[in-house]
């Protein structure tokens, strides 16, 4: 909500969604979410909404997006190039590592606990396990030489996206797309959800003046 009242209050026009099973967004039994390879498809729904409401949009559309919507963003802007801009804040890109991250944090045995999640996974939904076949790392690769832009930054000491994510993604993005800018915070006190996301408030001033300038550039 903060970098969407920034961008509203420098005169952005702002549309805010819940993708599928988040937020307000209505859930049910079953019903999981799958790190952006059905959750894209509300990503492109929206875009679809814009350019067909308000025609003046088109090619002039840009994205934030936080963790696991940054997998399910950074999917959508492989197949719509009416996303001229994302910024992406601690986005979840590499979903395998990220998983056997938080099994090894646990004290676990990843590659072992993967397959035997792997396995029931399979029995339980359609999608079976990451990578799907909707997946960010895949969707960068598949990207034409593009001159869009995107902006990535994550606080080194996050445990929700682990720093590897951004520098994976800057990485691939910066074989596919004109402009990519990498934004690295540190914040060591203490945080209620592990730093994930609060690069913001680690340098509010400075998170202000670039996110606007950002988008007014590249939009």
């Amino acid at each position: 909500m903060i970098p969407s009242a920034m961008l509203w209050k420098a005169k952005f026009n702002v549309l805010l969604i819940d993708l599928r099973y988040n937020g307000v967004s209505p859930s049910g039994p079953n019903q999981y979410q799958t790190y952006g390879h059905q959750e894209h498809w509300d990503v492109l729904g929206a875009v679809d909404y814009l350019t067909t409401t308000y025609p003046a949009s088109k090619k002039k559309i840009g994205i934030y997006a936080i963790g696991m919507g940054g997998s399910a963003a950074t999917i959508a802007f492989s197949k719509s190039d009416e996303i001229r801009a994302m910024w992406l804040d601690a986005p979840i890109i590499d979903i395998p590592s990220t998983i056997s991250y938080y099994i090894f944090a646990l004290g676990l045995n990843a590659p072992f606990l993967m397959a035997s999640l792997c396995s029931a996974a399979k029995s339980i939904w359609s999608y079976g396990c990451p990578p799907f076949s909707n997946d960010p790392i895949s969707s960068i690769t598949s990207i034409s030489n593009s001159s869009r832009s995107v902006y990535l930054i994550s606080n080194e000491k996050d445990t929700i996206s682990p720093l590897f994510n951004t520098e994976r993604a800057a990485t691939l993005f910066a074989e596919k797309v004109t402009n990519v800018s990498v934004w690295k915070t540190q914040q060591t006190e203490y945080s209620d959800c592990d730093h994930h996301g609060d690069s913001m408030f680690i340098d509010p001033t400075q998170f202000h003046s670039n996110i606007v300038k950002y988008f007014t550039a590249h939009l």
